[in-house]
């Protein structure tokens, strides 16, 4: 183009000046563009090709009028331009109407169809609508120029406003195409969350080792001493914490059945002080107590060896462990920042 320039004619009927070589781009885009949009939700590529046919013939008719050599001729290429230009309404009502009929929900098949069909919908609207926007263009222009011919040649308006078009359609279909990328990426993601949802319910319904999980519902009250605590709980027992605990179904061959069903349920219970025996596990990395405690002593332990180690800023308060007899059936459990029990929150999967 620099070397020899880009060939304009004037079309022997509207008078309008002709850019030849962007109707050859335009042949070549608006069949490749259509044939991408319609194949994005369709099974075979029949359809997609037809409709692609359709629209590159179509701008093609238009970028061969300039060249007729009769009026018949320039009037049977506009009327087979706009009658395969028209044929991208009716898929493009189809698509939404398809859209429209999709439920809601299902699996991990029915949402990735659903997300297909959904950006096959959008992308067929806007290519319809920016099609229209180039066709009005050369409408307005053609009846311009046989009104006033001089002054439309003139004029550099109707190519800006192609230009203008072109530029929108392209940030347009990329919007279209990265929001169905983005959705892609959503049911992959969805699909790996509902696998580790499965694998963690088997975990913690199946595992040999009870695990318990304890998450803090009230935070511990300031004292003077700036250790926390409060007077509360059962039976006038000091509290440090009001916790929610839940145990896996393995808690009950330490406990028994009936002891254990509501750590199973979820117990609200509070944590009992026990600030001298967190201070032994912190400073041996280990206590053991031969006398049978309470489950909420244990879990008492763990959390306030936890906060001690939080706020001294100690990292290697995780391999510190508490071993003890449970009150109950002859069993032992060890209990220990991210082990056996942890103040991170309930069972995501119970």
């Amino acid at each position: 183009m620099s070397l020899e320039g880009s060939r304009i004619l004037v079309d022997p009927v509207t008078g309008c000046r002709v850019h030849m070589l962007r109707w050859v781009e335009w042949s070549v885009t608006a069949f490749t563009m259509t044939y991408v949009v319609e194949a994005v939700d369709c099974e075979t590529s029949a359809m997609p090709l037809l409709l692609g046919l359709a629209q590159g013939t179509s701008t093609l008719m238009g970028g061969l009028m300039p060249l007729a050599p009769s009026r018949a001729v320039w009037l049977a290429c506009l009327a087979y331009a706009v009658l395969a230009y028209l044929t991208i309404f009716p898929r493009a009502r189809h698509k939404m109407a398809a859209l429209r009929r999709m439920p809601e929900g299902g699996g991990e098949d029915a949402v990735r169809s659903r997300e297909r069909t959904r950006l096959g919908a959008y992308l067929a609207v806007a290519c319809a609508s920016f099609w229209t926007v180039f066709v009005a263009n050369f409408a307005v222009h053609a009846v311009w120029s046989l009104l006033d011919q001089a002054g439309a040649n003139a004029s550099s308006l109707p190519f800006a406003l192609d230009c203008t078009a072109d530029v929108l359609a392209k940030v347009v279909y990329a919007a279209c195409i990265v929001d169905g990328c983005d959705s892609t990426l959503m049911v992959r993601e969805w699909r790996r969350t509902q696998w580790v949802e499965r694998q963690m319910s088997a975990f913690w319904q199946e595992s040999a080792d009870a695990i318990i999980i304890s998450k803090a519902l009230l935070p511990p009250p300031p004292t003077p001493g700036g250790e926390g605590g409060a007077t509360g709980g059962d039976a006038g027992t000091e509290a440090a914490a009001r916790c929610q605990t839940h145990a896996s179904s393995a808690l009950s061959t330490l406990l028994g059945s009936k002891a254990s069903a509501p750590w199973l349920r979820g117990h609200s219970h509070w944590l009992p002080e026990v600030a001298e025996a967190a201070e032994l596990v912190l400073q041996n990395s280990s206590l053991s107590v031969d006398a049978p405690v309470s489950l909420e002593y244990a879990l008492a332990v763990a959390w306030k060896v936890a906060r001690l180690a939080a706020m001294r800023g100690e990292e290697d308060a995780g391999s510190a462990v508490f071993t003890f007899k449970l009150r109950g059936p002859d069993a032992h459990c060890s209990a220990g920042r991210g082990t056996s029990v942890s103040g991170a929150g309930g069972p995501p999967f119970p």
